[in-house]
């Protein structure tokens, strides 16, 4: 029952145990930082001083020193060297190695000589019959890949390009030459079907590179897994049994696509520029339309002959370098690949080689791919090409993107000159004297062509995640606000309609950002994907897998086998180099099972349901708050469903009507509840309590969306339609409380002492903080007129100002004539009682006195300091220097902010205060004569004085 207010008194609010609680917790944590910490039973527990610390990597860990390193071991499998726990690294399970392959040399390569296929289910059709289609495949057990029948046409149709039509296509041009397997294929019209294919294989004594027998194998491309265009076909780098990197068969296109920039595509771009004839391993490129579509194609490099070597796109007896430096990495003349400044062919010469290829809408800038390019000159700039004593380059838009790059000039040996400061010249001049930055890439100065001038070298591209500073690459910030916004880690049938969605500021560059997928089980990395590109308009990047349905695909920005997750309990980790930028662990983790996430898993999430971080990529560091679980995915786009609210401030008490005048309580009691975050909040299942006795579970779904209120009350006619009725919760009049808890977490919490009669305990619209609403000062009985009938209050409408209360706060600590003194260099302590909440800046007043000798030349110092929860801040201190100051009081007045006020004043109203004197005699020599001695290091009088 409520009960009537003591006569003259006035309502107040205490502090709330829910702030409490949080210090609690940060006071444990910093102690548990203050000494090393571990996992004990579920609990903190300090471990032993740091000599005796022990190796915090579990010691079953086969331990290894280089990430990503790897080893033949168990009978030909191969491990590989990776973080399998928190800073430690292990080698990983062993693996078997791919049909066709084995491990040697602590790697897989391909290890079927006589094979005829290295790409499992490839097709193409037989050389010999027109109808006939084979796929690539362990047709006889052994192993080995090889070409077995798939299917034959019918009829009316023939085998074109690795499936049945109605007419056959060239696969290849002219009478180009390839190697497949150690033997020369020849393209030509070998079934008499009308069309040029594959075929007629001459087996090489050897080996076999760039279509002709050579006596040892040579590199054919220049990353593992590189992928390119071989007519309407894609082909992939892979490594053969004598470790060289070969271009493997191509594996066609299906029907109504082409091959472009070494991906299947029903539309082509322009690969390479016309009339630009380039080297690669050693072999002349032509740019030209060699695959029947409307676009330029490089065509398949033609050997040079014996003794030749190919440079500045011709075959010759002698070289030129391409490039300056080894290891620099530029763009290629389109902009979509990323080459490598090294020794590739037979000759001595630095060229450039392909080492990857830009994916989906990425273009290559200053030798990384990147959604967004930048400038790498200004307009009118001319330079020498590095390593060219003659060939002029010139600042101009030459490849896809619309920025400028440096594209091809003038050659001066057309006049017999040189180039010169970008410029044909008599003779050469110094460029350079030091190395230089170009965007984020490093120019080199030295001398690169044989003359006797110093000369600008060939960019060299920093890293993902690095600056270029001065000549020099630095490690680079990572952008702020990139998280890990949605997964779907598991779909209905197969794991095709599966996807990870990344969040933040819009068009965020993710060059330099890496996922890396860690298993739940073993804490061993099971795949990395480096990540390029940029957030959308909208904040989000898609990862789609493949073979994703449109629903999905239409927003992927990317698509990459990577997307499909396993099912858990698993990590998905967000990294900026080696430093952990965001972390996701999903499902039920099991004691021994390795949880990289933040805090708490997420749940486990069924067949196409996905886990969606809540309300504006809401961040705790908690993955159980942080996520949830959502039956419609919303792959590119903000999750907008409404969840439960889980951390401490989603939702805060702003009005409650205690003591009603106009209508009994059982009628007139009323709470009402603000949401001030951005995200919609659903309190079913949520628990709304008065004390232990007064609990009431919301079973129905109840919305609440940002900024808006809702209200409850003990009956459907509390002189106004509520939002809803609850039962079983009444309001007493003196000292109780009301709490929200969802998911055993308190929301908020208010606790009273007094309430008024006949209004509203109304929280001051200024006050909307969940621990700013802890405070008394946060409170009033509501300043509105009460209608006829009607009790003061504004339920469901924002709450009008509390009247204004203020003045001047002035208080005075420590007022004796000798103050505190104490030459220990202690710690003496102040309360300041009755403190309002600060509205401007605080002056702390007060009088200190010590020695100065002049023997030691020490300053006598006085330091301050305010309480600010379990720490202490320092606000201000003084120094004495002058001897002929010492032993008197000298006056000192600290000018404090508003916010010092705000951090050390507690919600009852008191702040805490300390302040410690050092002499300036080390030996604690007194003031005063012989017979006559006074103390030193004293302090007195502190006045604190501050507007509320």
């Amino acid at each position: 029952m409520a009960r009537p207010p003591l006569p003259g008194s006035e309502p107040r609010i205490v502090v709330s145990v829910a702030s409490a609680r949080r210090r609690w917790f940060v006071f444990c944590a910093s102690l548990c930082l203050a000494a090393a910490c571990t996992e004990e039973g579920g609990q903190l527990a300090q471990v032993d001083t740091p000599d005796q610390l022990v190796d915090p990597c579990p010691p079953d860990i086969d331990a290894c020193s280089d990430e990503g390193a790897s080893r033949c071991v168990d009978g030909g499998k191969l491990a590989t060297c990776r973080e399998l726990t928190r800073g430690c690294l292990g080698w990983s399970e062993p693996q078997a190695c791919p049909l066709n392959q084995a491990c040697q040399a602590d790697a897989c390569v391909l290890a079927c000589p006589a094979a005829a296929c290295t790409v499992p289910e490839a097709r193409r059709c037989a050389s010999a019959d027109a109808r006939q289609v084979e796929r690539c495949a362990d047709g006889d057990g052994d192993g080995c890949l090889e070409w077995v029948a798939a299917a034959r046409c019918g009829d009316d149709q023939v085998c074109s390009l690795g499936g049945c039509a109605d007419a056959c296509a060239d696969e290849c041009a002219g009478d180009a030459r390839r190697c497949e397997q150690g033997a020369v294929v020849a393209c030509a019209d070998h079934d008499a079907d009308g069309c040029r294919e594959w075929g007629g294989a001459s087996p090489c004594p050897s080996a076999c590179a760039l279509g002709v027998c050579v006596e040892t194998c040579r590199d054919e491309c220049g990353a593992v897994g590189l992928t390119r265009c071989d007519g309407p076909a894609v082909a992939t780098c892979q490594r053969d049994v004598a470790g060289c990197l070969v271009w493997g068969p191509p594996d066609a296109c299906p029907a109504g696509a082409s091959c472009s920039l070494g991906a299947c595509a029903e539309t082509c771009v322009d690969e390479c520029v016309a009339g630009a004839p380039s080297c690669e391993a050693g072999g002349v490129v032509r740019c030209g339309e060699h695959d029947g579509d409307p676009c330029l194609d490089r065509a398949l490099p033609v050997a040079c002959s014996d003794g030749q070597s190919c440079s500045g796109g011709a075959c010759g007896t002698g070289c030129s370098d391409e490039c300056t430096t080894e290891g620099a990495r530029a763009c290629d003349a389109i902009g979509r690949a990323v080459r490598e400044c090294r020794r590739h062919d037979a000759d001595p010469c630095l060229e450039w080689v392909v080492i990857a290829t830009c994916a989906g809408d990425d273009t290559c800038s200053n030798g990384v791919c990147a959604g967004e390019c930048v400038d790498e000159c200004a307009p009118g700039e001319a330079r020498c090409e590095a390593g060219s004593t003659t060939r002029v380059e010139t600042c101009g838009d030459g490849d896809v993107d619309p920025c400028r790059e440096w594209v091809h000039g003038e050659d001066c040996a057309a006049s017999a000159r040189v180039c010169a400061a970008g410029a044909c010249a008599d003779g050469c001049t110094d460029e350079c004297d030091a190395a230089t930055c170009q965007g984020d890439a490093v120019v080199p100065c030295g001398e690169f062509d044989g003359d006797a001038c110093r000369d600008r070298g060939t960019a060299i591209a920093c890293e993902a995640g690095q600056r270029c500073v001065a000549g020099t690459c630095e490690a680079a910030p990572a952008p702020t606000g990139v998280k890990i916004a949605e997964v779907l880690y598991q779909s209905e049938g197969a794991d095709d309609d599966v996807f990870i969605e990344l969040g933040g500021p819009p068009h965020t560059s993710l060059a330099g950002f890496t996922l890396v997928a860690v298993n739940g089980a073993d804490g061993g990395e099971y795949a990395r994907l480096a990540l390029g590109g940029s957030l959308d308009g909208a904040g989000r990047f898609v990862i789609a897998h493949p073979l994703a349905s449109p629903h999905i695909a239409d927003w992927a920005d990317l698509t990459s086998p990577f997307a499909d997750l396993q099912n858990g309990p698993d990590n998905l980790v967000l990294r900026w180099g080696a430093d952990t930028v965001d972390a996701l662990g999903y499902g039920a983790f099991s004691a021994g099972d390795h949880f990289l996430g933040e805090s708490r898993p997420a749940p486990a999430a069924d067949n196409g349901v996905s886990l969606a971080r809540v309300g504006a990529l809401m961040d705790t560091d908690d993955n159980a708050a942080d996520f949830t679980t959502s039956p419609a995915p919303t792959p590119g786009r903000p999750f907008e469903a409404a969840t439960r609210p889980r951390a401490h401030g989603d939702l805060i008490v702003t009005e409650l009507m205690i003591d009603p005048s106009a209508r009994p309580d059982t009628q007139g009691e009323w709470f009402e509840l603000l949401n001030p975050t951005p995200s919609t909040w659903d309190l079913a299942g949520c628990i709304v309590e008065s004390d232990p006795s007064e609990r009431h579970t919301l079973a129905a779904s109840i919305l609440v969306g940002p900024g808006e209120h809702v209200v409850f009350a003990r009956s459907a006619e509390p002189g106004f339609a509520p939002d809803h009725v609850l039962s079983g919760i009444t309001l007493a009049n003196d000292e109780d409380a009301l709490a929200l808890i969802c998911d055993d977490e308190f929301i908020d919490l208010v606790v009273w002492e007094r309430a008024p009669t006949g209004a509203s305990l109304s929280l001051d619209p200024t006050f909307t903080d969940p621990d700013e609403n802890d405070d008394v000062a946060a409170w009033c009985p509501a300043p509105v007129e009460a209608a006829a009938g009607q009790d003061a209050g504004t339920p469901g409408a924002p709450n009008p100002p509390c009247p204004d209360r203020g003045g001047t706060y002035e208080a005075v600590a420590l007022d004796s004539e000798w103050g505190s003194c104490d030459a220990s260099s202690d710690w003496h302590y102040l309360t300041f009682e009755g403190a309002p909440r600060a509205t401007g800046p605080a002056t702390l007043t007060f009088q200190w006195w010590s020695v100065l000798c002049e023997l030691y030349a020490d300053a006598a110092t006085i330091e301050v300091q305010l309480a600010d929860g379990a720490s202490w801040t320092t606000v201000g201190d003084a120094a004495l220097t002058d001897e002929a100051l010492s032993c008197e009081w000298r006056d000192e007045v600290l000018a404090l902010h508003r916010s010092d006020i705000d951090a050390a004043r507690s919600s009852a109203g008191r702040i805490e205060a300390r302040f410690r004197i050092t002499s300036g005699c080390p030996l604690g020599v007194s003031c005063g004569l012989l017979g006559l001695t006074l103390p030193s290091d004293c302090a007195r009088v502190f006045t604190l004085t501050y507007p509320y």
